[in-house]
């Protein structure tokens, strides 16, 4: 069997990621400016979910997408239930605020992922598939939720990217991705990097470190996930790279419903016996259940004044049904930010027309145009 070097191994995966979707700059700039704002709070010592002017102008024009809106929605009922319990009303600003800058890039880039691998992928085969992506992305976020040595951010991140990288394959060769995923089980794995070796001479691995270097989430942390991804479970792995192992391995694991695996430095991370007890018991109703809200494959037809009532300020009875145009107007008006409105350092970086242009990429792009 012919094995294609390092070198091929990477150009493979770059053609096939290339022929599958492209990485807007209305999205990363947006993920680039969060995560600057996250590192800025570390080093400043600041509130962690302190928004910058500039991330607050990229998420309210990015939010006013019912598109966006509805998988923060739904995910924020996943993992934030009881905070929005009690609320009749909730807005985006209260939605945004619910998370750190950095979760925020890593859910825009997962929706963002998600969605275009949706619309150019065969109806049927992403039906399959999608349902394992929203199985397996709720378990990784769990278990950041769960274990802060992870986070939520990065777990979400590394769990989603992994398999939504494997999606690529389903993209650009269908017939072999029905294939590869009947191997795969019959050797009991969600995924499998020596028979994607042997079909594509490249594996997800490559292809999703790629898409983490392409979206703005840095080299740093896309050399993690690769080593993480990997890296033999008994093997010595710097500390980064194992909360991403750990969490790799963990989701697949708890997904497939057997004992994870001995994690070299594992006990760095695992933080009491009580929390990981609560992982297996959420990880279990996932498992039978499903996704709660299956947050990822949300479109805008799952968010209206009927179906989710909280997003629409509106009275009761008819009332509301009189006031719904009106509200969401209103609400519309709020998110459109003129020029020169815009914080100063974004005009010095963005021409009106620049500025323009990525909004409208934005509509194109996610409202399925």
């Amino acid at each position: 069997m012919h094995l294609a070097s390092d070198e091929d191994q990477w150009r493979l995966a770059e053609q096939r990621l290339r022929a599958s979707m492209y990485f807007a700059a209305s999205f990363t700039t947006a993920i680039r400016t969060l995560r600057a704002n996250e590192a800025h709070n570390i080093d400043r010592g600041n509130d962690p979910k302190e928004l910058s002017e500039n991330s607050r102008f990229f998420l309210r024009r990015l939010f006013r997408a019912p598109s966006i809106l509805a998988p923060l929605y739904f995910l924020s009922l996943t993992y934030h239930e009881e905070k929005l319990a009690d609320k009749s009303y909730v807005s985006r600003d209260y939605l945004v605020s619910l998370y750190k800058p950095g979760e925020l890039a890593s859910i825009l880039a997962l929706i963002y992922l998600y969605h275009n691998l949706r619309r150019v992928c065969d109806p049927e085969d992403w039906g399959r598939y999608s349902k394992i992506v929203n199985d397996i992305i709720e378990i990784g976020g769990l278990i950041g939720r769960h274990l802060p040595e992870l986070g939520f951010a990065n777990s979400l991140l590394a769990t989603g990217v992994r398999h939504l990288a494997a999606a690529v394959f389903l993209r650009t060769d269908p017939a072999n991705f029905r294939i590869y995923r009947r191997d795969s089980k019959i050797q009991q794995r969600l995924l499998s990097l020596e028979i994607e070796r042997r079909i594509w001479e490249c594996t997800h691995v490559e292809i999703g470190t790629r898409i983490l270097q392409l979206f703005g989430f840095g080299v740093p942390f896309a050399a993690s996930f690769h080593r993480a991804a990997l890296t033999p479970n008994r093997k010595e792995l710097d500390l980064k790279s194992n909360r991403l192992r750990l969490t790799l391995v963990w989701s697949e694991a708890l997904y497939l419903g057997v004992k994870p695996p001995v994690i070299k430095g594992e006990e760095q991370l695992i933080a009491s016996e009580s929390i990981l007890d609560r992982i297996l018991d959420e990880a279990s109703r996932i498992r039978e259940k499903g996704s709660k809200h299956a947050w990822l494959s949300k479109r805008k037809n799952a968010i209206s004044p009927t179906l989710t009532p909280q997003l629409y300020k509106a009275g009761e009875g008819d009332a509301a049904t009189a006031n719904i145009k009106a509200t969401e107007i209103k609400e519309v008006d709020e998110f459109l930010i003129d020029f020169d409105e815009m914080p100063e350092q974004m005009q010095s970086q963005f021409s009106e027309t620049q500025i323009s242009d990525l909004m409208s990429e934005i509509g194109d792009l996610i409202e399925e145009k």
